[in-house]
């Protein structure tokens, strides 16, 4: 799968969580997690752009999950400085384990891994079904540079989609003493350029609808490094 991702700054909590609630947002479960991340022993992943982090999920309930996951290179449909305001969009794979993390860290570690950084975080995940209401009136959505209302419009319109499931995660990070936003929709892995250039627009449309500042690039990890 895919997961197409931005991540704001979040500057008034109380009010942004009122424009949620007033938008129809639904909460979902709240927890600690705890990230570890892996370096390759042959490749830079902070060159390749690339991910392995083993996660420990602390429920309010007290139940514990856990999973192990590989980001992609971050991809984009468009380049050039178009490029940088979209969500950023990589290919993920999740894979849920049993044994404890702390197991399959040594295993890793026994085959030349090294840990290169812990974050930990409070969470908050939830869901809103964002209506574009904007685009529904207008009607006739631009793609990339075609109208939708001429030649290709039946393919074109069956990827794009004004209705769309976005997850909201609300993410407090003490090592960093900031709170942040992430607005994410996922994808199938041999999602076309039209979808995925559809769903970005989702995303920033939300963004914006939301009042959100400027999108954030930088990952936790390397933020939380930075400071390190």
């Amino acid at each position: 799968m895919y997961e197409i991702e931005a991540k704001f700054r979040v500057e008034d909590l109380p009010l942004l969580e009122a424009t949620l609630a007033a938008l129809g947002y639904s909460p979902g479960v709240s927890c600690e997690e705890i990230d570890r991340f892996f370096q390759h022993p042959a490749r830079n992943f902070a060159e390749t752009d690339e991910c392995l982090r083993f996660r420990r999920r602390i429920l309010d309930q007290g139940n514990i999950e856990q999973s192990i996951t590989y980001k992609g290179p971050k991809t984009n449909c468009t380049t050039g400085a178009e490029a940088e305001k979209r969500p950023k969009t990589r290919r993920e794979i999740e894979v849920p384990i049993a044994e404890p993390v702390d197991s399959w860290a040594e295993l890793f570690e026994a085959l030349g891994f090294r840990e290169s950084a812990r974050v930990r975080k409070f969470r908050r995940y939830g869901k809103l079904r964002f209506d574009d209401q904007e685009r529904i009136k207008n009607g006739c959505e631009v793609v990339h540079g075609q109208n939708a209302a001429t030649n290709g419009s039946e393919e074109l319109q069956s990827d794009v989609q004004y209705a769309q499931e976005v997850e909201i995660v609300l993410d407090e990070l003490p090592d960093l003493g900031q709170t942040f936003i992430e607005l994410e929709i996922i994808v199938a892995e041999n999602a076309s350029p039209t979808v995925i250039d559809d769903r970005q627009r989702t995303i920033l449309d939300l963004a914006r609808k939301l009042r959100l500042g400027e999108q954030i690039h930088a990952s936790y990890l390397a933020m939380t490094m930075r400071r390190q």
